[in-house]
């Protein structure tokens, strides 16, 4: 039975073509099926391949990606002087020149008086009063400004030493840190807020009398100050104390004209930073 059929089969096989759509030479498309299933299985093999390859390709760019920016952010994260220190400020290159004072004031001073040795300024006051008010008055004879590593002062009158007008003294102390710098500025600070008056010897013969105003302004970088001589009408002197970076700078102008201290301490500033 089983040659029979295959005897038929082999005919069917030789005399008809595939009657559903198959192959030639196969009944009912049976040919055609095992041709489209294998160009399906061959096709999803290459289909599997690619994909394969692809995700490989994708893992790769984003683990590349990510490693990249990972660097990027972490060398932009610090910025490129955070290696670098600064260099301490010279006293020398903040003080004011004769023509930047004429300017700020407008008025006309004669050549100052200079010394790079403030302790032994020839100019020295004979102050009477509180170490707080002495700190105040001239903070650069004060004791803390001892650990400076150089301080500068430039002295300007309109007039002689006996008979002036006006008066500006600018003083500049540096110091070996910022830290440093920062600790006198606290101490001439608490200095000038407790001092409320003194008294300074002019002459032999005559002592004069100051009154500290206590609307004082203070803030973490700056004091400013003024004092007004007793029995004298229109007398003051006005005075800016600030730290800026391992510098101390005070500027202090007596007279009866308007007085521009803050100013001269900016101008110092300006010059240390150009």
């Amino acid at each position: 039975r089983g040659t029979a059929r295959s005897a038929q089969r082999k005919a069917a096989t030789v005399n008809m073509p595939g009657a559903n759509g198959g192959g030639e030479g196969y009944p009912d498309g049976e040919g055609g099926r095992r041709g489209w299933l294998a160009l399906l299985i061959g096709s999803s093999v290459v289909l599997v391949v690619a994909v394969v390859a692809i995700v490989a390709v994708i893992a790769s760019t984003r683990s590349t990606g990510s490693k990249g920016g990972s660097t990027s952010v972490a060398a932009s994260a610090a910025p490129a002087s955070s290696s670098v220190a600064q260099a301490p400020l010279v006293p020398a290159d903040a003080l004011v020149t004769p023509a930047q004072v004429q300017q700020i004031t407008q008025i006309t001073f004669p050549a100052p008086t200079t010394s790079l040795d403030v302790a032994t300024d020839p100019d020295d006051t004979d102050l009477v009063g509180t170490d707080d008010c002495r700190t105040a008055y001239e903070p650069y004879r004060a004791a803390i400004w001892g650990s400076t590593l150089a301080r500068t002062l430039a002295r300007y009158r309109d007039g002689t030493t006996d008979d002036f007008s006006n008066l500006i003294t600018v003083t500049v102390g540096g110091f070996s840190s910022d830290a440093d710098a920062k600790t006198a500025f606290g101490q001439v600070q608490a200095a000038v807020m407790a001092c409320t008056g003194y008294s300074e010897k002019d002459s032999p013969t005559y002592t004069a009398q100051w009154t500290m105003d206590p609307s004082k302004t203070s803030t973490d970088t700056s004091v400013v100050w003024r004092a007004s001589q007793n029995g004298a009408s229109g007398w003051h002197c006005v005075a800016d104390y600030r730290v800026y970076r391992n510098l101390n700078l005070v500027a202090k102008q007596c007279g009866s004209a308007s007085v521009t201290p803050s100013r001269l301490v900016d101008q110092m500033i300006t010059n240390v930073d150009h």
